[in-house]
């Protein structure tokens, strides 16, 4: 994957060994969303693999949404509802990119960048609060992120331009669940797509820092 030349530095030692952390993460996820995708693509969306075992691990909401909207039998909307291990790993892991992010971005804002490294951990207190919502506190955070970045030097556009489409693509499917439209689960799938490149753009970025 070919990541922009421009550059990301950090102030200091410590704040260079959080992004490198960041960075890890930020792969971590990407690779944690990629596996999903790739089973629904060989398998078919009709798939039980990622209901058992280490596939059940693997699973996520969106990938549920995904489902719901496509209309595959047997999907319910009650399956969104509880506290599934994968998408606390997810929200954890993007509260730690979020921490690097910080590092570089609060120069360039310092407040919408605390915004976007604490959604992660509202999105995952209201989620274990309520067992439903809370995880598009990601998209959110995912969209903060994106726009901060789009102005600030050293991340290019590419990976920027990736966030904010994966973030409002997969907002508009999680805020249209009820409807159950299979354009809508096109649109899931785009986002899903670039959500995952943008993790992966952006854990390469900061991994690589000066």
């Amino acid at each position: 994957m070919m990541v922009s030349r421009v550059s990301v530095s950090f102030e200091s030692t410590a704040a260079r060994l959080f992004g490198r952390i960041a960075g890890i993460a930020g792969m971590v996820c990407s690779l944690l969303l990629f596996v999903p995708l790739v089973a629904v693509v060989v398998r078919g969306v009709n798939s039980s693999i990622l209901n058992r075992g280490l596939g059940g691990f693997l699973n996520n909401w969106l990938v549920t949404l995904f489902k719901l909207h496509f209309g595959v039998d047997g999907i319910t909307n009650g399956m969104l509802r509880g506290v599934a291990l994968t998408d606390v790993v997810i929200l954890l892991l993007t509260t730690a990119v979020g921490v690097g992010l910080w590092f570089v971005l609060k120069s360039t804002t310092m407040a919408w960048s605390i915004v976007g490294m604490v959604l992660p951990v509202l999105g995952l207190i209201l989620l274990i609060a309520t067992r439903l919502a809370g995880r598009s506190a990601l998209m959110a955070a995912v969209l903060v992120f994106s726009l901060i970045t789009l102005w600030s030097p050293g991340f290019g556009r590419m990976a920027p331009l990736i966030g904010i489409i994966a973030a409002v693509l997969l907002l508009v499917g999680d805020f249209t669940e009820p409807l159950h439209s299979k354009v809508i689960a096109l649109l899931l799938v785009l986002g899903y797509a670039f959500l995952i490149a943008w993790y992966m753009l952006l854990g390469i970025k900061l991994f690589q820092a000066k």
